[in-house]
């Protein structure tokens, strides 16, 4: 969710069928490009440089050394461009080894997600509805998408493959909301799709699902704390420690893929919090606080693990005073891709995504490279 846009976007269609190709098309080459690229940079064993953050910060709680491991993988993220009343998506990959930013061409999806060598799960606006999104799966060597579930909503977030890559989950807002209520987590449901099908568990009042315990739970965030659902018998726990906070839409939630720590983002209070995980199945889930980043003047959103759990990433939006231009507001905001050691403050990459045309950057998943 982009703290800066609200809802999701309204994604006017037009030629659905050979955009539907240009994303295979483009993951496909750009993969072979970054596995070439990924070859080469092992080669040569240089170690991303530190960069200087988008603001100064605080930090409490996070001072363990960093590993010797070297950065890798793939960032994929979404930006949109505002025209009127049409906005229109994009789709690009960071390759973090290397620090390139590989933008792609206008896409009429809000997501494209690689669930194996050849499988692409999408999801889409249906052109003659706006509340209406389509989810599916875009197979290669073909331009149409074969329709895995159709959703009535204001809005879809969050879409993800589980890790055994046979089930997947999303958050969607039920209620169109007003100004005073678009913070609400109550005016939103998540569902989960225990395999490719139309069917679903559906939670109410609930957003951010985050796949679990070798994907046979899901941890959920909802207003007043943190929750787990266990696939297995459909139980719902609260996870303890978290239940005198209230969280807000515009709050983030991330959970490693090895389930021992969870990253939150606190829209108002422009923090970052890293806390460990444990417990599970029969044993009740516990967490604790790691450590915390602040920075007044920065917006933290969309946190995101890497595969090997030990760094993350977020999109860091540098807060400015609007200035007038042509008659209009334009709050020339800097957002960034920053990324950071899960135990340790220093931001080890910053990038920012240089298209002034586009603003509410989304980071939907880290590949593996």
């Amino acid at each position: 969710m982009d703290y800066n846009t609200g809802d999701e976007p309204i994604i006017t269609e037009r030629k659905r069928h050979l955009k539907a190709l240009l994303i295979l098309l483009m993951l496909v080459i750009v993969m072979a490009g970054l596995s070439s690229a990924y070859t080469m940079y092992q080669k040569n064993n240089q170690s991303p440089q530190p960069v200087t953050p988008v603001s100064e910060f605080t930090a409490t709680g996070l001072a363990d050394n960093m590993p010797n491991g070297m950065l890798s993988g793939v960032i994929l993220y979404r930006t949109v461009t505002f025209s009127g009343n049409d906005t229109t998506a994009y789709l690009g990959m960071y390759t973090v080894n290397t620090g390139q930013v590989n933008p792609s061409s206008v896409k009429a999806v809000l997501a494209a997600l690689p669930v194996t060598a050849t499988t692409t799960l999408v999801l889409q606006n249906v052109a003659t509805d706006a509340t209406k999104y389509q989810l599916g799966f875009l197979h290669q060597n073909n331009d149409t998408v074969t329709p895995l579930d159709e959703v009535t909503a204001f809005g879809l977030n969050d879409l993800s493959v589980s890790n055994n890559n046979t089930m997947y989950a999303y958050s969607f807002q039920t209620i169109e909301a007003t100004s005073t209520e678009v913070d609400s987590v109550n005016n939103w449901s998540i569902a989960i799709h225990t395999n490719f099908s139309g069917d679903a568990i559906v939670i109410t009042e609930a957003i951010h699902p985050q796949w679990v315990d070798n994907s046979t739970a899901v941890i959920f965030m909802k207003t007043d704390g943190l929750y787990r659902i266990d696939l297995l018998t459909n139980e719902i726990k609260e996870v303890a420690g978290l239940d005198d906070r209230t969280f807000t839409v515009f709050d983030g939630l991330a959970v490693s893929k090895d389930s021992t720590k969870v990253l939150l983002t606190n829209a108002k209070g422009n923090q970052i919090e890293v806390l460990s995980l444990s417990g599970g199945g029969s044993v009740e889930v516990t967490v604790q606080s790691i450590g915390q980043i602040t920075s007044p003047a920065v917006n933290y959103s969309n946190p995101l693990f890497s595969p090997d759990s030990q760094y993350y990433s977020v999109v860091a939006t540098r807060l400015s005073e609007p200035t007038m231009i042509n008659g209009l507001l334009d709050f020339n905001n800097d957002s960034r891709i920053e990324i950071r050691y899960v135990t340790n403050a220093d931001v080890m990459q910053s990038v920012k995504i240089d298209d002034e045309t586009k603003s509410g950057i989304t980071l939907l998943k880290w590949l593996s490279r």
